[in-house]
């Protein structure tokens, strides 16, 4: 299966071990070079037999998952 993750931070990066583990392809998207590629570079390292890139943008896929905090919504705590 291939799985868009969106997010780098702790979740995306817990979910694309998870995903990598069971043996799925796994593209990390971060609009941010600087934050997107340093953890498909971690994750190519750990899982070098698993399939990972990562991408400024969504891409075709079996699944999206988004793995974003989510914002505060105004007159919310």
């Amino acid at each position: 299966m291939n799985i868009n993750i969106v997010g780098t931070g702790n979740m995306g990066r817990s979910l694309a071990v998870r995903a990598l583990t069971g043996g799925h392809a796994v593209r990390l998207v971060s609009p941010s070079a600087e934050s997107g590629r340093p953890v498909a570079d971690e994750m190519t390292q750990r899982f070098p037999d698993g399939s990972v890139e990562y991408a400024p943008s969504i891409g075709t896929a079996d699944m999206t998952v988004f793995a974003m905090p989510l914002q505060r919504r105004p007159g919310r705590r």
